[in-house]
């Protein structure tokens, strides 16, 4: 996959946030302006994503009840429902829910 298929777009971004400083924010992430590509199909609940690469993860609409991140063999509750978690090659995420997310990877 090319960087540019591994960025997000700015339209992307703003199905998730309308704030301008947000937007700066991911694309300061991306070390520069956003482009295409993220999308993460999501499977029957609870679903979980393994990182094949640094990025973050992106969890934005639905009715989820609760996100776990995996490091290892340690695994916690983060807190929240929605909005961007860290992560690092071979983390996994678990996100549990009623109505779909959406969710998108942005590649380091």
């Amino acid at each position: 996959m090319s960087n540019r298929q591994a960025r997000l777009s700015r339209a992307q971004i703003a199905t998730i946030t309308q704030d301008p400083q947000a937007i700066k924010f991911f694309e300061a992430l991306q070390s520069g302006d956003l482009q295409d590509g993220g999308s993460v199909t999501v499977g029957v609940s609870p679903y979980t994503y393994l990182a094949s690469q640094d990025g973050t993860l992106i969890v934005r609409g639905g009715t989820v009840s609760q996100i776990s991140y995996v490091r290892n063999t340690g695994s916690f509750n983060i807190g929240v429902v929605a909005g961007p978690i860290p992560m690092l090659m071979a983390d996994a995420v678990t996100i549990t829910y009623t109505v779909l997310p959406t969710v998108t990877f942005l590649p380091s």
